[in-house]
């Protein structure tokens, strides 16, 4: 640091003297040989973990599997629903018996994840000549 100071002096010393034509232009000719300065990134958080139990913060905790089962299975037998109305849907179901919630960046990325799964599951039902075909409710 004390070295990028004696060098931008330096400058101002030469522009003074009119070796250069302006202190800002030797000040923008020195900013063009050096390297920027990069100011260190903030660290990203990690989720919060209880220090006794290690266990994460409740506000994170990881959905059942049986509710993923569920989104896939909702998908494959509404297709033409969404994401909000297949959340609202398994909220509607199973949030008082289950204590649970979902939201709709959850289905999203549920569904993202296994549409593959979804299409096998649309297949095999429409093989065994169960169309689900026509309105959800």
């Amino acid at each position: 640091m004390l070295v990028l100071f004696a060098i931008v002096g330096f400058i101002a010393l030469i522009g003074h003297i009119g070796l250069i034509a302006s202190a800002r232009s030797g000040l923008a000719y020195l900013h063009q040989l050096l390297p920027p300065i990069s100011r260190p990134a903030f660290p990203r958080r990690s989720r919060k973990t209880d220090p006794h139990t290690g266990k994460q913060h409740p506000h994170s905790k990881k959905k059942p599997a049986w509710i993923k089962a569920e989104i896939i299975r909702l998908k494959a037998v509404m297709p033409q629903a969404g994401c909000c109305s297949i959340a609202i849907l398994c909220n509607r179901r199973y949030a008082a018996s289950h204590k649970t919630t979902i939201g709709k960046t959850y289905v999203s990325q549920i569904l993202r994840q296994h549409h593959y799964e979804i299409d096998i599951l649309r297949a095999g039902e429409e093989r065994a000549g169960r169309s689900f075909e026509g309105e959800p409710f």
